[in-house]
């Protein structure tokens, strides 16, 4: 396996028309775009053709956006942003050794225990069937989501820009054009691809967010948010007859469908350049609060039981830090509500020669003293403890006090489980 990802490069790719099989899942698209518009049913392509999308998009993060073809664009579009094809991912992997590395139809039959699969004569050609439950969602259907309406707002973006600067441009008549009477070429109006904001940090805001809007909804209803918001959404209504060449034989020409795109317009004022700067700053790092911490905790108890077993422990074991993390903040709030306490309060020296009161932070070298005798002898000396009784309030002995009675509980909870 080294020596084939040596040997072709596959982690020198940067898109993925660079890939080797790159060709033969295009074909695919084709064929899965007639078998649907014949048959009616869902269509899928083979496991190890999804394992390549997902290891080139959402691990390598190649950019679909950057392919050349309308029609190829159009198809990736269709099936895993319209037609959610990502969500037949356990389908594929179970008949993977029944089918092979074809496409195949999927007939749902909630009542079925194991996926079955028989061959249908469609338009001359035979086809594998699966008649198969509704799987359960998996992780990577929000992240194809994102990516294909991250696909769609690129192509609009560059679409208005086109038309407006079409628009701003001067008409000038033909007659009265240099360039036509002097043969010199006239300038062409070109949309580079970095014009495009840039969106690596708005993606894991729309993966977040996909993530935990799908752990707060049941299965269906994503099922049908999915649909709804790429419904309709072609980018370009040209589809080639070079669909005929998936099954090697004549199957037909396929329609196309015109649909408006209006739809869309809401995501065109959200990510177009006017309001780039108020994302920035919405971006900007932060210090969460404890109450922050632990809302995050309760949303990633709903998302984790919808994973495995093994992420669900993880999840888990994430909650539990962030919690302690959360503990940590407040504890944190306390000590310092007991300084600002601690320097209102204090009385000021009686030699003009004595140091500033600002400049002694009593409280925060009896804790240093108080907490590093509990580490290194368990106990307080009660030498200590006078000069604590005699120099800090009540809220800061309260405190002192509280430091000590969780040290010693926590060790002697410590001491039983040693035995």
């Amino acid at each position: 396996m080294a020596e084939i990802i040596v040997l072709k490069r596959l982690l020198e790719m940067q898109t993925l028309q660079h890939h080797t099989k790159w060709g033969g899942v295009v074909l695919k698209l084709d064929a899965m775009k007639v078998i649907h518009e014949g048959t009616g049913m869902p269509t899928s392509m083979s496991a190890p053709d999804l394992a390549l999308i997902i290891a080139a998009i959402v691990f390598r993060r190649i950019k679909p956006q950057k392919l050349k073809s309308l029609r190829i664009k159009n198809g990736f579009v269709e099936f895993f942003g319209h037609l959610n094809g990502m969500q037949w991912l356990p389908v594929a992997i179970r008949v993977n050794k029944l089918v092979g590395n074809q496409v195949f139809a999927i007939e749902l039959d909630q009542e079925a225990t194991e996926p079955k699969v028989r061959y249908e004569n469609i338009n001359g050609r035979m086809v594998p069937i699966v008649t198969t439950k509704q799987p359960q969602t998996n992780i990577y259907e929000a992240k194809m989501q994102v990516v294909t309406r991250r696909m769609i707002r690129r192509d609009i973006y560059k679409s208005n820009k086109t038309n407006s600067n079409i628009n701003n441009q001067p008409r000038q008549s033909t007659e009265k054009d240099k360039s036509y009477s002097t043969g010199q070429p006239r300038e062409s109006i070109e949309t580079d691809e970095n014009d495009f904001p840039s969106s690596d940090q708005s993606e894991a805001m729309e993966i977040c967010d996909a993530s935990s809007s799908s752990g707060q909804s049941q299965h269906s209803t994503d099922r049908e948010e999915s649909e709804y918001v790429m419904s309709g959404q072609s980018l370009d209504t040209a589809v080639s007859a070079e669909s005929d060449s998936a099954f090697k034989g004549p199957i037909g020409k396929t329609e196309t469908d015109d649909v408006p795109l209006e739809s869309i317009s809401p995501v065109i004022v959200e990510d177009s350049p006017e309001t780039e700067p108020r994302q920035h700053q919405n971006l900007e790092p932060h210090t969460p609060d404890s109450k922050t911490l632990r809302e995050h905790a309760r949303q990633m108890k709903a998302l984790g039981k919808r994973l495995p077993s093994p992420d669900q422990r993880f999840v888990n074991r994430l909650r539990r830090d962030i919690r302690q993390f959360a503990n940590m903040a407040d504890q944190k709030e306390e000590e310092m509500v007991l300084e600002r306490e601690s320097m209102r309060s204090r009385n000021p020296p009686s030699s003009e020669h004595a140091p500033q009161t600002s400049s002694i932070d009593l409280f925060g070298r009896y804790k240093m003293l108080w907490k590093g005798a509990l580490r290194v002898n368990g106990s307080i000396p009660e030498s200590l403890r006078e000069l604590v009784r005699y120099d800090c309030d009540t809220n800061q002995i309260f405190y002192f006090e509280e430091t000590e009675a969780d040290f010693l509980a926590a060790n002697a909870m410590r001491n039983e489980n040693g035995q």
